[in-house]
Parts: structure tokens; C-alpha cells; sequence
């Protein structure tokens, strides 16, 4: 294997391992307690924004215009998944869990 192959496969590789603790953090932990709070609204706005104005256009910059390749895809993609944790986790402890009302469900009819 060629050693720029090499070196680009073994920093893409720790980024992911890294990336994949925000994923485990932020989306698993947080996100799932925000839905089961009800707060589905906020998943969706947070995840619409961070996706089409910090995700596309960042990996188009890094990979297009600072000639990144492939490693410029994976840095934004690894910058999206940060901001999305850190966006749920400053949601999940900035919420008043004393105040929160379960939601009731519709009766059948």
C-alpha cells in the first residue's frame, strides 16, 4: 500500500473512532431522551439547519475549494457530527426536568 494511502486511511480511521463517540453521546443518549421528552421539533429544526447550511456547504468548501479530496468529506463530516451533539447536549442540561409534563396520548375512539 502506498504511503499517502496509507496515512490518509490511518487519520480518517481515528477521526471516525472519534466521531463515533459524539454519535454515541449526542445522538443515541441525548436525541433519545429530547424524543422521549416530546421534543421532536427541535431534532428536526437542529438537524435541517446543521445539515444544509454547516454540512453541505463545508464539505463542498473542504473538498472542492481547499482541495481536501476525500479527507475534506470527512472533516465536515466529522465537524457535523460535533455540532450536533454539542447542539442536543447543551438542550438536554439546559432542560428543567422539573417542570417537564408527560405528553398524553389521544383516547381511541
Amino acid at each position: 500500500m502506498d504511503q499517502a494511502v496509507r496515512r490518509t486511511y490511518v487519520a480518517l480511521y481515528v477521526g471516525i473512532a472519534v466521531a463515533l463517540l459524539a454519535v454515541a453521546v449526542g445522538w443515541l443518549a441525548h436525541a433519545g431522551a429530547l424524543r422521549g421528552l416530546g421534543d421532536t421539533t427541535f431534532l428536526l429544526r437542529t438537524s435541517l439547519v446543521l445539515n444544509w447550511l454547516f454540512f453541505v456547504p463545508l464539505a463542498y468548501v473542504l473538498t472542492f475549494v481547499a482541495d481536501l479530496g476525500s479527507t475534506g468529506a470527512w472533516l465536515s463530516l466529522y465537524a457535523f457530527l460535533a455540532s450536533f451533539a454539542l447542539a442536543l447536549g447543551i438542550r438536554f442540561y439546559r432542560t428543567d426536568w422539573t417542570s417537564v409534563r408527560s405528553k398524553q396520548s389521544a383516547p381511541h375512539a
